[in-house]
């Protein structure tokens, strides 16, 4: 069978709203609703794999409301496997306000609280996730799943490679028990710059350091306009982004992590992992939505080819 990709996530509602005004604390600012689009990390992630090539199975709990039907067929230009959903009657689906700033750059996600939906593993699940060659996660949305250490270190024995997405809301520290079972698990993680400081502490990125001695364990650390750096046992590099005009970066990160482990799955130099993985962010945030990274192995080496 052809080596494929387990997504374990949330889809999300994305309201885009375009700010009038610049936002201040305590003031009030004008926005102007745009548009509503799917979103979600490991959602988006998924699409991004799936449209350059990565055979993606997505698990998930979807809940029922008017977003359902457009959030599920969202995934079908993308070719995503949709076999490991669930749909729960007692949820509403997750949703999230983005507010575009009036620089164009800069934007800021408000997530409306709400109990999201958990995934009801069975069997026939447990058994395609045994058979992923990779799952790649939020390690927030693995630890609402019951019995979780037990279904991780079997997925493990089985063969299974994780990959998880390692930002600030994710974890609550290096040094929690609970997720120093996940780092330790992982063997490629990805963290941006506030993350990367969140887990470093007074250590800075000499923790990541300790993170990969003596591991096969890959570290990416994403840093937006200014690149990204790649981490491991025997070396550590940076990776350049290209000069792009943006319009919005949600879903860049998704972009990036998703496009670097379709490279990985293929066995590319590292270098040239990090290198595609920049080309499909930077292309990615010249357009709306968390998903417009979406795109054709193709288009990204075109792309990558022009920049030369």
């Amino acid at each position: 069978m052809e080596p494929y990709a387990a997504a374990i996530g949330h889809v999300t509602a994305d309201e885009y709203y375009q700010c009038l005004q610049n936002i201040v604390v305590g003031d009030k600012f004008f926005v102007r609703y745009r548009e509503t689009l799917p979103g979600g990390m490991v959602a988006n992630a998924a699409c991004v794999l799936s449209s350059l090539g990565t055979s993606t199975y997505f698990f998930s709990a979807l809940g029922e409301d008017k977003y359902t039907k457009s959030l599920i067929e969202s995934f079908q230009p993308c070719h995503v496997n949709l076999d490991y959903i669930d749909v729960l009657q007692s949820h509403e689906n997750f949703r999230a306000a983005i507010l575009l700033h009036p620089n164009g750059v800069d934007r800021t996600i408000m997530l409306y609280s709400a109990e999201k939906p958990v995934l009801v593993l069975d069997d026939t699940k447990l058994e395609a996730l045994k058979n992923a060659a990779f799952v790649y996660a939020l390690i927030s949305d693995l630890k609402t799943l019951p019995e979780y250490k037990s279904l991780l270190k079997e997925l493990k024995a089985s063969g299974v490679k994780f990959m998880f997405d390692a930002e600030c809301s994710t974890f609550t520290s290096k040094d929690d028990p609970e997720d120093q079972f996940f780092f330790n698990l992982a063997d490629i993680l990805s963290f941006n710059d506030e993350a990367i400081i969140k887990y470093g502490g007074n250590e800075g990125e000499n923790a990541v350091n300790h993170l990969v001695s003596g591991t096969d364990k890959v570290v990416l650390i994403t840093r937006g306009d200014k690149g990204s750096t790649v981490v491991t046992d025997k070396t550590r590099f940076d990776t350049s982004c290209f000069p792009v005009k943006v319009a919005d970066t949600t879903g860049a990160g998704d972009t990036f992590n998703a496009a670097f482990l379709h490279a990985y799955m293929k066995h590319w130099d590292l270098r040239y992992c990090a290198r595609f993985a920049t080309a499909a962010a930077n292309r990615c945030v010249q357009y709306y939505g968390a998903r417009s990274g979406a795109v054709p192995e193709e288009e990204i080496l075109q792309y990558l080819r022009e920049q030369n």
